[in-house]
Order: structure tokens, then sequence, then C-alpha cells
């Protein structure tokens, strides 16, 4: 893309692989990752059970607290959607039956706990979902909420190997299940998040076919941070172009721009992030593009892909550009001027294209 220019893409639809089948039944929560500060807990002192896909998809479906699985009986229940809630992209190794590894998405969500005295303390457990057309997957943790000095403070992490389909639009929503003697529902709506994950590729594939998967967040202070996953080890790519268009702007030409230099992705460090500022209430998208500083040099470029038979270098043809992502179009509403901490909202789809 061309310095102040858009340029026309054709949106592609991401391929439907399967990394993995769904798992039901329940279990202990040993999945589950609690964190004091840096401090990891174990989650007996919190989790009672963790209940997979079959057992907390008729509550997911109609969030009526009938639908819970017998152990929360006993008791009124309801549902609140959690705040602090955020997501990570994962890239994990898949070994098919031929012995083919791929890179799989995955996905981190993690948490907080209630902040009020009246909600910690009657916490009885938590829901989280994702959901890609009719597939949907999801977590029930039933909780021993006497523990509510450690409730107070903690982080809480789940790790979902692998989703169901790659390339594909996902729908996460997280939830606390809490007791009737919580009066109040002061957790803010800030929950239903949406992921494209990137597709499935196999080990050391062609670069130039690389996307990584980007989430936005909004704030209604006039603010979207924008994250993506970071370029795999072997592709080498560290610097990126990140393009704002706003729509009563220009569509043709965006509106601001930053470079991003940065690391390649490790389990440690799986994003790189950038941030627009002092934005009105409009109509955004976003237009991320991996740079290659050395395109179409050939023995040096990073942007290749393979061809058969053809005249390039051990049949490695350099590409002009690299893959270019464009988000769907989202809406900032900025409605705070306050100084004071706000909640954030997180709007996420990513789409891969190609020139």
């Amino acid at each position: 893309m061309g310095s102040g220019s858009a340029t026309s893409i054709l949106l592609l639809s991401g391929c439907i692989l399967q990394c993995i089948s769904a798992v039901y039944g329940s279990r202990n929560c040993d999945l589950l990752n609690i964190m004091d500060g840096d401090i990891k807990v174990s989650s007996s002192e919190l989790c009672l059970a963790e209940f997979v896909t079959k057992e907390c998809s008729p509550f997911v479906k109609s969030l009526n607290t009938d639908d819970l699985p017998s152990d929360f009986q006993g008791s009124s229940f309801s549902a609140v959607k959690l705040s602090n809630l955020n997501i990570v992209g994962l890239v994990n190794d898949y070994l098919d039956n031929s012995n083919t590894l791929y890179k799989c998405p995955g996905l981190r969500i993690e948490w907080d706990a209630p902040k009020s005295d009246d909600s910690y303390k009657n916490v009885k457990g938590y829901l989280i979902h994702w959901q890609y057309e009719t597939n949907i997957g999801c977590r029930l943790f039933h909780f021993n909420s006497s523990n509510t000095l450690l409730l107070q403070k903690v982080r809480f992490y789940y790790d979902i190997q692998y989703l169901y389909a790659s390339g594909a639009n996902y729908i996460v929503r997280a939830y606390s299940i809490l007791s009737s003697e919580a009066k109040g529902k002061e957790e803010i709506d800030n929950s239903a998040l949406m992921l494209r994950s990137f597709p499935m590729y196999k080990y050391a594939a062609d670069p130039a076919l690389w996307s990584p998967s980007v989430i936005l967040k909004t704030s209604p202070k006039g603010s979207i941070e924008v994250k993506f996953t970071l370029s795999p080890p072997e592709f080498e790519l560290t610097q990126f172009r990140i393009q704002l268009v706003k729509y009563s702007y220009d569509l043709n030409n965006y509106y601001k721009a930053q470079d991003y230099h940065g690391n390649l992705y490790t389990p440690s460090e799986p994003e790189g992030v950038v941030h627009f500022l002092n934005l009105t209430s409009d109509l955004y998208s976003i237009v991320l593009q991996p740079i290659d500083p050395f395109s179409n040099i050939e023995h040096q470029c990073l942007c290749w892909k393979t061809i058969s038979h053809s005249m390039c270098p051990a049949e490695q043809c350099c590409e002009n550009i690299c893959m270019m992502i464009v988000t769907q179009w989202f809406q900032l509403n900025v409605t705070e001027t306050s100084k004071a901490p706000l909640p954030d909202v997180y709007q996420s789809i990513d789409t891969k294209n190609e020139t």
C-alpha cells in the first residue's frame, strides 16, 4: 500500500480446518490458571470442578440457571457478564496422523474476580464460551467461594489449545455465576469479543501467505488499541504498517498511520500493539501490513512464496508486498472526557486478504 492510500482488496473467506474435535464431560480444574500477582495459586483452592461443552451448552443458550449442572442446584443464581475481560491469540503446534507439523490458532481468555464486596463474596462459578456459527465451545467452573480473601485478589487464565475452525470468526463471552445473596449487578457489559483466527498453516510455509489475527479494543474516551499476532520466527517479519481509515474522512485514504518495529512471536510475547488516540465518534477500519525491507531482492526478500518450475532462486519468488489485513468497519462511540479509569469495550475481527 502506498503512502496515504488504502488499496482496494479482495476479501477471502477463511478456510475451515479442523484442529481437534470437541471434548465432553466434567473434570478437575487443572487447566484453569489462577494468579495472585506473580504467584501461581493451586486451582483446587478455589475451583471444585470444570464442566465441558456437553454440560454447559444448555446454560450458554438459555442463561437460565435451571440449566446449570446439578452441582449448582439447591440455591438460586444469577449470570452477570464479566468486566476486565481480555483475549490473546495463541499459536500452537499440531502434528497430524502423517507427522506433518501445522501451526493452529488457539485462544487465551483472561478475567479478574469481581471487585465489589457483594459480588466476590457470592461468586459460585464462571462461564466462558466461544462460538463459531452454530458450533459452541464452553467451560463452566464451579467454585468454592469460602476463600473470599484469595478470591478478591486473583486473575484467571484459561487456554483453549485449538479452536475448532481456523480462519473463522468467533464470538467470545464470559459470565460470573453469583448466588442470590448478591444484590447488585455492577459488572460492566464489555464481555462480547469477536476474533477471527488466523488460517492454520504448515510449519515453514511460504511467508507471503501468512496473515495474523487482529483484536481491536475501543475506549469511550476516544482511543483504539490494535493488537495483532506477531510473525512466527521462521518468517522473520518484524516491521508492520498500521493504518486507520475513518469513514467520514476518506474511504480511499488513511486518516492516521503508525509503523511498528518489534520482536518475533514467542509464547511470552505473542502480540504487537499500537494505539490511536484523540479520535471522534465514527466508523473506523484498520489496514495492517507486514513490511519487507528487502522486497524483490533475490536471496534476501522475506515475503516470498514457492512457485514450482519458476526461475526464482530455489523456486522461492519474491512478492511485491506482503499479505495485508483489512478489518470490517467498527463503531467507536466517544462519550467520556473524564480522567477517571473507564472500562474498555472489545470489538475484534480480522480478514485475510490478497491483492
